[in-house]
């Protein structure tokens, strides 16, 4: 027998998309969001205020001081223009993309099956699929590295130059050791008391292409840098600004977006055994690949490198590449035996791969993309600072400054999973029209312990850290 099918299976947007595009927009609700070290984490420490953190620990905007939080009630944060102001890192937003098409799927199927004998049949048989415009989230407004890394040169270098707070980083006298934006390093302060230098990634928005954060720059220095002031240093260090320079109140935007796309070829083999002589037989084996650049939509599961989605193509994370599974029923062939008429036993052996785990470092050495999609080098084993890899083949190394990692994503995977289950049951006849089933279900007979999860820090080499259940016995 040959049997075939084609099939185009249409999806539609996941109506929580919309939902979490509309909550998670940080200008229809602002939220504080401040790293540690610029003063903001003191309002809830109750620490002694370092002098940014009194900027913003004011009773008059909402600040509760002997709560140490804020009033979410209080007129500061109901009104977006001003409770943007109190934030040093501007909200993100979750936008739908605008050119967003419905996925779909291309589906086919192809087998053979031939008749052996009276009870017995094979097949084999191939299945692929092909997903389109699969949705996944990707930051369309990352922080510019190479400007970041200037300002980092001069955030480090400037302030321990001799007599630098008179002459000014920017100074040929310093021969041009604190980069090319040392003279922003001045232009907001230098190494003055009141300087704000050392925030300055956090006032130009990490030098995002929709500009800088007008509004708490305007908070922050009591008003000295306006947006006129701070149109005026980005256009002096050729700093971005947002077309029609707008106020664009956003740190990343994660965009919802309908580029990814995945398939799925799958060859497998079958032997049938219908239920004669006592018993039926069921067993089949599958290789099978599936291969992704987007398996969720959680904004967690973003590209390593936002401006190269491709790299991420690779194993899906419910890749399987070979299962075995065989199974069947068999009862007593001694119907005349009292003791042992009445008995099935129906055995099920299950041998699959393992699936991938992606190794991270946590840490993202690009310093615009997000560090829980940030994978590790490699690098020949043994190198220095390296870890080994879980094959302890070569070594796993955090990438260079500047640099995303070389290793795959969903490169390694967990061991074989292997078990065998079985139902004993036994029916005993108690008159003409009744009678009761007896029934034992045993759960990975031999108490196997099968690993579930490994740890994907690249620092642990898939160290297990959860197994599928041990052994388990149920009685009916």
């Amino acid at each position: 027998m040959v049997r075939g099918s084609y099939g185009l299976f249409y999806g539609h947007p996941l109506s929580g998309i919309v939902f979490l595009s509309d909550v998670v927009d940080g200008a229809q609700s602002p939220y504080l969001v401040a790293p540690g070290g610029v003063g903001a984490d003191d309002l809830f420490h109750g620490r002694a205020f370092t002098p940014l953190g009194g900027a913003v620990a004011n009773p008059a905007i909402g600040y509760l001081g002997n709560q140490q939080r804020y009033d979410p009630l209080a007129p500061t944060f109901l009104d977006p223009n001003t409770a943007l102001a109190l934030s040093p890192i501007l909200s993100q937003t979750l936008p739908v993309a605008r050119n967003l098409e419905y996925d779909y799927t291309q589906q086919g199927t192809f087998g053979l099956e031939r008749q052996l004998g009276e009870s017995f049949s094979v097949s084999a048989d191939y299945t692929y699929a092909h997903g389109l415009h699969l949705l996944r989230p990707r930051n369309i407004n990352q922080g510019d590295f190479d400007r970041i890394a200037a300002y980092a040169r001069a955030t480090a270098v400037c302030p321990g130059l001799p007599n630098v707070a008179a002459n000014g980083c920017s100074n040929p006298a310093y021969g041009g050791v604190g980069g090319s934006l040392a003279a922003l390093w001045d232009a907001l302060g230098g190494a003055s008391p009141t300087s704000l230098a050392p925030l300055g990634q956090l006032l130009f928005n990490q030098f995002r292409a929709t500009g800088p954060n007008y509004t708490w720059a305007n908070t922050i220095s009591r008003g000295a840098l306006s947006k006129g002031v701070m149109d005026s240093l980005a256009a002096t260090f050729n700093l971005p600004r947002a077309p029609g320079n707008a106020v664009v109140p956003f740190f990343s935007v994660k965009q919802y977006e309908s580029s990814g796309s995945s398939v799925y070829h799958a060859m497998t083999l079958t032997l049938r055994k219908r239920f004669a002589t006592n018993y039926q037989l069921l067993g089949s084996w599958t290789w099978s690949h599936a291969i992704d650049d987007s398996t969720d939509v959680q904004t967690l599961q973003e590209p390593q490198d936002n401006k190269n989605a491709r790299m991420d193509r690779s194993n899906s994370n419910f890749d399987q590449r070979h299962r075995l599974v065989v199974s069947s029923v068999i009862e007593s062939p001694w119907k005349s035996n009292l003791m042992l008429r009445g008995w099935t036993i129906s055995p099920t052996a299950e041998v699959p791969s393992g699936r991938p785990y992606n190794l991270l470092t946590q840490n993202d050495s690009t310093l615009i993309n997000s560090g829980s999609t940030a994978r590790p080098s490699v690098v020949p084993l043994g190198t220095p600072g390296s870890f080994a890899s879980p094959a302890r083949k070569v070594g796993l190394a955090q990438p260079p400054l500047g640099s995303v990692g070389t290793l795959g994503r969903n490169v390694y995977r967990t061991s074989n999973f292997s078990s065998l289950d079985f139902r004993l049951t036994r029916r005993i006849a108690l008159a003409e029209k009744r009678r009761i089933e007896l029934s034992l279900d045993v759960f990975n007979l031999f108490n196997r312990v099968n690993i579930r999860e490994a740890d994907n820090s690249f620092a642990q080499a898939g160290r297990p850290v959860g197994a599928f259940d041990p052994r388990q016995f149920n009685t009916a």
